[in-house]
């Protein structure tokens, strides 16, 4: 960095020239190298917002946070992280941070879900860094879309827990379910009924009209059961064409009653092509000396009380 001064006689002729030279190869290197933060940070694939910690307005959002958020960075300079986390009243998200202000924690990541200015919602996972810029202070937030994985994990998750054919629960599911209800039973003193049923004579079913019309009873069947049974019943496929129903709060006169009405419900329906279809049931009700193993033996022994007894009928034990 170069600077000159002319010095002129007093007939105004040029005497001497006075100049300095100024090394600034230190300087520039850190403006360049700035300046490349700043290009990596606007083209990251992450996006990066900057909020101030005393009014919580943006200052700043790269590229990709302005486009998958929707606002431009003049309209988010107007906004706070509680405009597009809407659940987050101020004094919520001011706790959340506080352990940052304080500097308890160098950072926070967490998942949440961010919402866009068309008022749809994506999954994020967070950091947030609290730093400090001479006497002020601003927030550093990293956002990766993670909507994906997200999608993923719940795909997964259903495959694990969803019967492939019915949709319903499948064992694996009704048998945890079945866990949680009698552990939260001997917990506060509850009880519920469980509900066993199989279709009568489904490998005939299989024999006269084939398999595809099999599983298309064992999926209308699912379809009809699940609009009589509550919103807090559980629903799965034990096995083939064995099923459970777990039913909170219920004792055994109203158990019998609502296992009979989808009985009844079963019986009158016409399914497509198929002369009539019934089922078996089996009924019992949890006492606090119950396991799983033992509620499950008795209400499958109900099961078969009603088929030796001529099927297409409900039974306690």
């Amino acid at each position: 960095q170069c600077s000159g001064k002319k010095e002129f006689d007093t007939e105004g002729l040029l005497r001497s020239i006075m100049g300095t030279v100024l090394d600034i190869s230190t300087q520039r290197e850190a403006e360049n190298k700035l300046k490349s933060l700043g290009i990596i940070i606007e083209n990251s694939i992450n996006e990066v917002y900057i909020f101030d910690a005393k009014s919580l307005y943006f200052t700043y959002a790269n590229k990709k946070a302005q486009k998958n958020i929707g606002y431009t960075l003049e309209e988010l300079t107007h906004m706070t992280p509680m405009d597009i986390k809407p659940e987050y009243i101020r004094s919520k998200f001011m706790a959340l941070i506080q352990p940052l202000i304080e500097g308890s924690k160098e950072y926070l990541v967490f998942e949440t879900i961010h919402q866009r200015k068309d008022g749809s919602k994506y999954n994020v996972e967070v950091r947030i860094q609290c730093i400090e810029n001479g006497s002020d202070k601003q927030f550093v937030v990293m956002a990766h879309d993670i909507s994906n994985r997200v999608r993923m994990e719940e795909k997964l998750h259903k495959m694990a827990t969803t019967d492939f054919l019915t949709g319903i629960d499948n064992r694996h599911k009704t048998s945890e379910e079945l866990n949680i209800e009698i552990a939260r039973c001997k917990r506060y003193n509850g009880s519920f009924a469980l509900l066993m049923f199989d279709i009568d004579f489904f490998k005939k079913i299989n024999d006269t009209y084939g398999h595809s019309s099999g599983d298309y009873v064992l999926k209308e069947l699912c379809n009809v059961i699940s609009e009589e049974i509550r919103e807090s019943d559980r629903f799965g496929r034990w096995g083939g064409e064995e099923f459970l129903i777990i039913m909170p709060s219920l004792n055994r006169e109203q158990a019998l009653e609502f296992s009979e009405k989808l009985r009844h419900s079963v019986e009158v329906y016409r399914f497509k092509n198929i002369s009539k279809v019934t089922i078996s049931m089996g009924v019992s009700v949890f006492n606090e000396e119950d396991t799983n193993g033992s509620l499950l033996k008795r209400v499958d022994e109900a099961l078969y009380m009603s088929k030796r007894e001529g099927r297409n009928r409900v039974s306690f034990k």
